[in-house]
């Protein structure tokens, strides 16, 4: 007689333990579920940087502007500033220059050189007034320079990351360096810009108290009608003047450099 039991049970196990791989067969595996998973990361990540990217294009659009409207405030206010003194350096000039002519019968010739200093002045004062008036057109052209160069770095870091180059990580903390580079480049030529500036007020300073006290002898010399004397204070008035208008011509090559 044929024995159920025998028969059912085993087929019943055998069932059983087939089941599991049907089921798992349906069902993504491991390495699946990390790609998935790793693919959907990336995708977040790679869409909160082009958020930032259009935050930091749409912050450049709002401070260009701005700035603009500052420089065009400086450059209005300098180019007045700078028109009052020329006037008043003409005022002086005239002034000085009757001063210095009752002195041509001691000394001939002082009148002409006094003019030539003169002259070469102003035309020093006219390239550096257009040196001046260019620096902030150049602080914008960095500006605009140094936004595209930190726009193009982080789309390069971007990519790296994509291609697997790079973690995040490691991305986070480039683009900081980046950054970072870019704000000390501005920083050293604002830096070096104050240091030049510094540095030519001091020594002209210094050159311009020496020569109110060879104008005030040159003076003093001419009611006393001492040949001598006027002479001797208005050449080392003249050779002062002279190292003075070299200090431009040397600030202007510093300038143009920047």
């Amino acid at each position: 007689m044929l024995d159920l039991k025998k028969v059912v049970i085993p087929s019943v196990l055998a069932a059983t333990l087939m089941l599991p791989n049907v089921v798992l067969a349906d069902e993504p595996s491991t390495g699946a579920v990390t790609s998935n998973k790793q693919t959907k990361i990336m995708q977040k990540w790679d869409a909160k940087q082009e958020h930032k990217i259009n935050n930091i294009t749409e912050r450049w659009q709002v401070n260009k502007q701005k700035w603009e409207n500052k420089v065009q405030d400086r450059r209005q206010h300098f180019i007045e500033k700078r028109a009052k003194r020329t006037e008043k350096l003409k005022t002086r000039y005239e002034s000085m220059s009757e001063v210095i002519s009752k002195g041509e019968k001691y000394v001939p010739g002082i009148s002409d050189k006094w003019n030539a200093i003169y002259n070469e002045r102003m035309d020093l004062r006219a390239k550096m007034d257009d040196i001046l008036k260019g620096r902030w057109t150049k602080l914008d052209e960095l500006r605009a320079e140094n936004f595209q160069k930190r726009l193009e770095q982080r789309k390069e870091i971007i990519e790296k990351v994509k291609n697997g180059e790079m973690t995040k990580e490691e991305a986070k903390a480039l683009m900081k360096e980046k950054r970072k580079e870019i704000k000390d480049n501005i920083s050293e030529r604002k830096q070096g810009l104050k240091q030049e500036r510094e540095n030519y007020r001091e020594s002209a300073k210094a050159i311009r108290e020496q020569m109110r006290k060879e104008w005030k002898s040159f003076k003093e010399a001419i009611k006393k009608e001492d040949a001598d004397a006027i002479k001797t204070s208005i050449n080392a008035f003249y050779e002062n003047a002279h190292k003075l208008n070299d200090m431009f011509k040397t600030r202007i090559e510093n300038l143009q450099n920047f």
